[in-house]
């Protein structure tokens, strides 16, 4: 049964209908311009909002505009992809340069931050063009003097570009240097340090810190120091700050754009012979994304973290070689360099985009021709701490999985490659706190974190659904998931993510790591018996959402039988491949879009076993398990059917004939008939 969220921590839901579900809050329309309003996240007193605004025309719409008058004393504290005005309570929104125009069908989103005594309000969005004779006017402002005041946070005015400065009688010193540190790099904006260092013997009075960026860097804030732009060069002076012999000043900024590529920066004092600062090296393009065959093969397997490899290559690649070698176009792995030991690449944890468009072995692996890619975008830590999902997390959050899937879209156009967002088996997430592991025992979950981890996904899906309205992409996809692991459990009536959360949140599709209802059954109609109600009961808890391209939305994230429970059997393999094939009949029977066996090479190594857990489809010696052998022949059975159907029709078949027909492809090229 359903149970609703318990009364405690401020409940978002009691904010803002649907939970950050897609909900249209009082839409305006123009004769071809329609405006939604979707709320991103709202804590006690403020909230982010996201304006969705769509061409519905045949024609291009420019110079559009959109105005809405507050009720009270709400207060723009931040905006973004809008020039966004407040003169008390009237706000008007025009476009940025990113979003000039609207193409016919498509749309474009811009947000702000509000602060005020109501933060769930619900603006009406007026919105006009060029040419456009069905104007809505919004609601005339209300009695003089309520609620009207200036914003506490204007938006300031921007640096004066001086006129182009003389570089003569500025030289590279050879006794002072300068270090640039970019310290925080969120996607779409970053935070840097400079320090300057004076290693001479006498005091450095007068100095000036040159670079040149891409056009898409600006600064926003800047502490400890004055700074002057021309284009993309930016000049930071000394204005008046001595630095002593063997000391160093510092200052420090906030920019908007990316942090990588960095610049060069240059130190110059007054003299001869300037070196002038070069712009950083372009980004390296991916290499050319292939089309792949778009085909969902439903059986797959992943690799995070293997213990052991075989060739030169990182073990990433070496691991997604090998399932690409059995047969495989579905890859799931984790979007951290760590989890391969990639060492070089440990500052680029958490930065999604710049680990998959900058790391060489995430670029190779993009560009294989897997046409399903699962990811793990693991930052579910965050809900543990005693406030749930505070509003910072909320909005770093929410930029994140936005600037992913914008980048996915945007690389991948056209390839027919589909991406699945997700992360690792929230349950224990739930249950477990900072200094408690594996609580299987844990009844009741403190309702923060509850209410946190309802936030934390919705904030993700819509990330996911406003990046999807913005990009123009065509034949690329992608979609966000939960992964749950402990359903049996929830029966009872203990908190879960199943009972708790799943009913109250937005998410395209679930992942089951379903070891709680399969592991250590060794019977076949127990286990049949058990899993199929584990995935009933999930999907009665799922909400639904129309329009996804999934006649089941329940996937198995994870499946195993490791060796160390089959140890009574002669033959562990041969028994871990019955079971297994138990699982995948019974999952295809039920209609799972997915069905991801844990792992192709082995993660656990058991110091009390002096051995690996068994968890693998190749082991540690370069031997095939059986049921890789399993898996190899119904990709080839697949492949050969595609082929007979497309000579008898005529024709390539659906993905839905293909549903149909994968379990009896599967029995008969696993001889379990």
């Amino acid at each position: 049964m359903v149970q609703k969220p318990k009364t405690g921590r401020r409940s978002i839901q009691r904010l803002v209908l649907g939970m950050f579900s897609v909900a249209t809050v009082n839409v305006a329309q123009a004769s071809a311009l329609e405006a939604d309003t979707h709320v991103i996240s709202a804590w006690n007193n403020g909230a982010s909002l996201s304006v969705i605004l769509k061409n519905t025309g045949n024609e291009p719409i420019d110079q559009w505009e959109a105005s809405w008058t507050w009720p009270g004393e709400e207060t723009i504290t931040y905006t973004w992809d809008a020039q966004i005005i407040q003169e008390g309570v009237r706000v008007t929104a025009k476009p940025s340069d990113k979003n000039l125009t609207i193409p016919p069908g498509e749309a474009i989103a811009f947000g702000f931050n509000l602060e005020g005594p109501n933060p769930n309000v619900s603006p009406v969005i007026s919105v006009t063009y060029a040419g456009d004779t069905d104007t809505i006017e919004p609601s005339p402002d209300p009695t003089p003097g309520e609620g009207d005041r200036s914003p506490s946070d204007p938006t300031p005015e921007p640096p004066t570009v001086p006129e182009t400065p003389s570089t003569d009688g500025w030289a590279v010193p050879t006794n002072a240097s300068v270090e640039y540190t970019v310290a925080n790099d969120w996607g779409s904006g970053f935070m840097a340090n400079v320090v300057v260092r004076n290693s001479g013997t006498k005091p450095l009075e007068d100095w000036r810190v040159r670079w040149i960026w891409p056009d898409t860097q600006s600064i926003t804030y800047i502490w400890n120091a004055d700074f002057v732009v021309e284009q993309n060069s930016v000049t930071v002076n000394a204005n008046g700050q001595t630095i002593p012999p063997g000391q160093a000043i510092a200052f420090g900024f906030n920019a908007s754009g990316s942090g990588t590529p960095a610049p060069t920066p240059v130190l110059e004092v007054p003299g001869i012979n300037t070196v002038e600062p070069t712009p950083p090296a372009p980004q390296q393009p991916p290499a050319t994304v292939k089309d792949v065959d778009s085909v969902n093969q439903i059986l797959g397997t992943q690799t995070v973290a293997p213990h052991y490899q075989f060739t030169n290559e990182s073990k990433l690649v070496e691991t997604a070689e090998a399932i690409q070698s059995m047969g495989s176009n579905i890859l799931k792995i984790a979007l951290s360099p760590q989890a391969y030991g990639i060492t070089d690449a440990n500052h680029l944890e958490y930065q999604y985009t710049q680990l998959l468009s900058e790391e060489p072995s995430f670029v190779q692996v993009l560009n294989m021709d897997f046409a399903h890619y699962f990811f793990w975008v693991e930052t579910a830590g965050e809900i543990v701490d005693g406030d749930g999902l505070n509003a910072l997390e909320a909005q770093r959050e929410y930029q994140r999985l936005y600037d992913l899937t914008t980048y996915l879209l945007e690389t991948f156009d056209g390839t027919g490659k589909t991406f699945y967002l997700g992360h690792w088996e929230g349950d224990w997430r739930l249950l477990n706190d900072v200094d408690r592991q594996w609580d299987r025992s844990r009844q009741d979950v403190p309702e923060d974190r509850i209410q946190g981890m309802i936030d934390w996904l919705n904030i993700r899906q819509q990330a996911v659904d406003d990046a999807k309205t913005n990009a123009n992409v065509s034949n690329v996809d992608v979609f966000h998931y939960v992964e749950l692991n402990l359903v049996e459990s929830a029966q009872p009536g203990w908190d879960r993510i199943v009972n708790r959360v799943l009913p109250y949140v937005n998410v395209d599709l679930v992942s089951y790591s379903c070891y709680d209802s399969t592991t250590k059954i060794d019977n076949e109609a127990e286990l049949r018996q058990r899993l199929v109600t584990a995935l009933d009961t999930i999907e009665a808890n799922l909400p639904a959402k129309p329009g996804l391209p999934f006649e089941r939305r329940v996937f198995i994230g994870e499946f195993g039988f490791p060796l160390y429970n089959l140890w009574q059997y002669n033959d562990a393999g041969v028994e871990q491949n019955r079971r297994a094939g138990w699982l995948i009949e019974t999952a295809m029977d039920w209609g799972t879009p997915f069905i991801l066996y844990w792992q192709m090479y082995d993660n656990e190594y058991d110091a009390s076993l002096n051995s690996y857990s068994g968890f693998w489809l190749i082991d540690r010696y370069g031997d095939q398990a059986p049921l890789y052998d399993t898996y190899q022949g119904y990709y080839q059975a697949l492949d050969t059917w595609i082929s007979e159907f497309k000579t008898t029709f005529g024709r390539a078949p659906s993905q839905a004939e293909i549903d149909d027909s994968a379990a009896e492809i599967f029995r008969e090229s696993s001889g379990s008939e």
